[in-house]
C-alpha cells in the first residue's frame, strides 16, 4: 500500500516514488483515512509541499555541518513522517528530536523508529506558561489537525506540556513546528543562536493571529535570519494556515 495516495502530477509524486523503493519493512506506519489525501500527506504536505526549498537547504546543511553534528528539533512530530525525509531521505542528521502530544499518533510513532537511537519521542504539547497539562482539541478528520486553542464543536483530551524553553535548551541547528497556534506562545527572541533554519506553519486560525504571524516574522528577521519561504499573512484558500521557512545558512 502507497504511503501517499494522492494524484501523479503532485509536486510531491516523485518523493511517493522514492519512497515507495524502500523495502516493505522500510516504510512508514499510518493511520487508516477515509479522506486518503490529506491523512497520508501528514507532515509530508508540509515539507514536500515546499520541497524544491528543503532540498536545497539539506545540501546547504550539509555543505556547512556534517549530519552527526546537526540537531533537528521537530514539534509537532505527527507519525515521524517529517523524521523520514530529514533522517533517512536526506541524511542530513542523526539525532532527532520529536516533539508530538497526540496519543494517537505516539503509537504509530513509536512503531516507526522505535529502537532507533537516533530518535528521541517527548510526549507532550509544547506550552509557553508552566502547565504540566494542558487540553488538546482534537481534529475533526484529521489527527494532524489538532490545536491547543479552544474550537467550538471540538473534542479534547488532557496531555502532558513542556515549556519551549526545555526544547531550546537542547540546542537544535534545524527546527521544524507544526504547532497550530502554539508557535504564538513562544518568544523567539530567546531562540538560541544554534538554530540555523526554521519551518513553521504558521496558523490563522483567529483573524487576531494574522498580526502576531507579522511579529513572528519580523523576530526573525530582525535576528539575522532570511525568507527561503516568505509567509503569507492572510488565510489561504483551503485553511487557515500556511508554511513558511527561514534560514541563517549562507551559499558558500
Amino acid at each position: 500500500m502507497p504511503f501517499f495516495n494522492i494524484a501523479k502530477n503532485s509536486p510531491i509524486s516523485a518523493l511517493e516514488k522514492e519512497f515507495q523503493k524502500l523495502p516493505k519493512e522500510g516504510k512508514l506506519y499510518r493511520h487508516p483515512a477515509s479522506n486518503l489525501v490529506i491523512e497520508h500527506k501528514g507532515d509530508l504536505g508540509c515539507i514536500y509541499g515546499q520541497e524544491k526549498y528543503w532540498s536545497k537547504l539539506a545540501d546547504l546543511t550539509k555543505s556547512h555541518t556534517a549530519p552527526e553534528s546537526v540537531k533537528l528539533l521537530d514539534i509537532g512530530a505527527y507519525i515521524g513522517d517529517s523524521v523520514w525525509y530529514f533522517l533517512v531521505n536526506r541524511k542530513i542528521t542523526n539525532n532527532v528530536i520529536s516533539v508530538e502530544p497526540d496519543p494517537r499518533n505516539i503509537e504509530l510513532f513509536q512503531k516507526n523508529w522505535e529502537g532507533d537511537k537516533r530518535v528521541e519521542l517527548i510526549q507532550a504539547a509544547v506550552v509557553g506558561d508552566n502547565r504540566k497539562t494542558v487540553n488538546l482539541y482534537l481534529g475533526r478528520t484529521y489527527s494532524g489537525a489538532n490545536t491547543l486553542q479552544p474550537l467550538k464543536g471540538r473534542k479534547y483530551i488532557e496531555v502532558p506540556a513542556i515549556h519551549y524553553l526545555e526544547l531550546f535548551d537542547r540546542n537544535p541547528q534545524i527546527l521544524k513546528g507544526v504547532m497550530a497556534g502554539a508557535e504564538y506562545q513562544i518568544d523567539w527572541k530567546k531562540l538560541p543562536d544554534s538554530v540555523q533554519t526554521i519551518g513553521l506553519e504558521i496558523s490563522h486560525i483567529h483573524s487576531s493571529w494574522i498580526e502576531l504571524g507579522r511579529k513572528l516574522d519580523q523576530d526573525l528577521l530582525n535576528m539575522g535570519f532570511h525568507h527561503v519561504v516568505a509567509p503569507k499573512h492572510r488565510p489561504t484558500h483551503f485553511a487557515e494556515w500556511n508554511y513558511s521557512i527561514w534560514t541563517r545558512l549562507k551559499e558558500h
